[in-house]
């Protein structure tokens, strides 16, 4: 139920929304072919998307356990099946390499300009008050 309340629109991490694109981020398949203990990894990372495998790794194993224990507690798997998950966690896909967009373009433009002093008008759309541009240009 929880699983389905968050399908289409929860925050996953990493720019993931949505059980289909976390699966496909996180675990390389469709939400479709997850099992258990995968979708309940899920909603773990939906649980503080911040905290997700790519963007911070080395939270990851305490979240598995904690994904592990909750199932335990519901009575989903077994005491076995805990031990054998215990040992043998799944692994996440690769992170995905993320190409350079617009906005990192426009920062470096804008990181250019304020290096050489000066900041014209064109970048923020509007003029600067003449007291501030001089200002920036004295720095």
């Amino acid at each position: 139920m929880v699983f389905e309340q968050r399908r289409f629109w929860a925050d996953f991490g990493h720019l993931a929304y949505g059980a289909e694109s976390a699966a496909q981020l996180y675990f390389g398949k469709s939400a479709a072919n997850l099992d258990l203990y995968e979708a309940a990894i899920l909603v773990m990372i939906s649980e503080s998307p911040a905290l997700n495998p790519i963007d911070a790794p080395a939270h990851s194993e305490e979240m598995q356990k904690e994904a592990l224990n909750r199932l335990l507690l519901a009575g989903l798997i077994s005491s076995d099946d805990y031990i054998q998950r215990l040992t043998n966690f799944p692994k996440f896909a690769p992170a995905p390499v993320l190409e350079r967009n617009r906005f990192s373009a426009f920062i470096d433009l804008a990181n250019l300009h304020t290096e050489q002093k000066a900041l014209p008008s064109f970048i923020l759309g509007n003029p600067l008050p003449t007291s501030i541009y001089m200002r920036r240009r004295s720095w």
